[in-house]
Order: C-alpha cells, then sequence, then structure tokens
C-alpha cells in the first residue's frame, strides 16, 4: 500500500469515528429527557453555576426532579444551563470504536511493511504484518478508547441566553 493509501485509510477511518460521534440529538432538546430512566446518576448545572448531583426521578415541561442522598430536589426548567448524564456504555461504545480505528490502521501499517517484501511468494515467512498490525491495532485501539473517551454525555444545555 502506498503512502497515499496509507493516508486515505487513515481519513477514512477517522471520519467513520467521527460520525458516529455526531450521531447523538441537539443537547437543546429538552425532549432529550425522554431516554434517561429513572435512578440514572446525573448532574444538573444551574445557570448561576451551582450544580446538583442526584439520581434522575422523573421531569415535566416545567422541572427536573432527582433524588439527592434521601431528598427529592426539583430544578426549574429555565434555571437548568446542563444535564449531564454520568457513567453508561461511554466506556464499552469507545473500546469498540478504538478497536475498530486500531484495527484499520494496523491493517494499513502491516500492509505497508508487507509491500517491501515479495508476499505473492507463499513460501515468504515475512508476510504476517497485516495479521500482527490488526491484532495489535485491536489490543492498542480497545485501550486508548475505553480510557480516553470520557463517560459523560450532555443531554441538555440550554440554548437561552442568561437572564
Amino acid at each position: 500500500m502506498s503512502k497515499q493509501g496509507l493516508a486515505v485509510s487513515v481519513l477514512l477511518l477517522s471520519l467513520c469515528s467521527m460520525s458516529l460521534h455526531g450521531a447523538d440529538t441537539p443537547e437543546g432538546d429538552w425532549g432529550n429527557l425522554n431516554q434517561l430512566r429513572a435512578g440514572q446518576q446525573l448532574q444538573v448545572v444551574r445557570r448561576n453555576l451551582n450544580s446538583q448531583d442526584g439520581k434522575f426521578l422523573r421531569f415535566s415541561e416545567q422541572s427536573i426532579s432527582l433524588r439527592v442522598n434521601n431528598d427529592e430536589v426539583s430544578v426549574a426548567r429555565e434555571e437548568v444551563l446542563r444535564i449531564t448524564l454520568r457513567g453508561g456504555h461511554r466506556r464499552l461504545r469507545g473500546a469498540l470504536v478504538g478497536m475498530l480505528i486500531g484495527a484499520g490502521v494496523g491493517l494499513a501499517v502491516g500492509a505497508v511493511q508487507d509491500s517491501k517484501y515479495n508476499c505473492s511468494d507463499p513460501s515468504n515467512d515475512y508476510c504476517y504484518h497485516k495479521t500482527a498490525g490488526v491484532v495489535l491495532g485491536l489490543g492498542a485501539g480497545a485501550a486508548v478508547g475505553a480510557a480516553a473517551l470520557p463517560r459523560y454525555r450532555t443531554i441538555y444545555r440550554s440554548t437561552q441566553a442568561k437572564k
């Protein structure tokens, strides 16, 4: 594989990764709270930048309610600056995306290495770079993807100007 082919492969993998992350719904929609389940851990940041961490209970058009310790706290929609979901399956998703990217990059790098040898000859013992690159890329990509991608996801961000 030529250097141009390697560059195109890396570019395509990057674009695929960005399209996976860009598929979320717009953050300015209060209706995004429909995806929450009771008991999920949230952080609600108010317009005065005070934050409230707790477990989601319910929401309406006017407010969101969460359990903080043993108390129920409601925050009016007009006071909410941002709502962030904590935890979830983001680490697994990050590992899977990392594995895909790592395998693709490993395959491309292995193909470049294999092109230095006569790999059309089946008796050639030096044509294992693509396989090794994919295996190493899977492992490295999974580790980096699980560790590097944040485990917090913004569900709602107010689009209203500060009052």
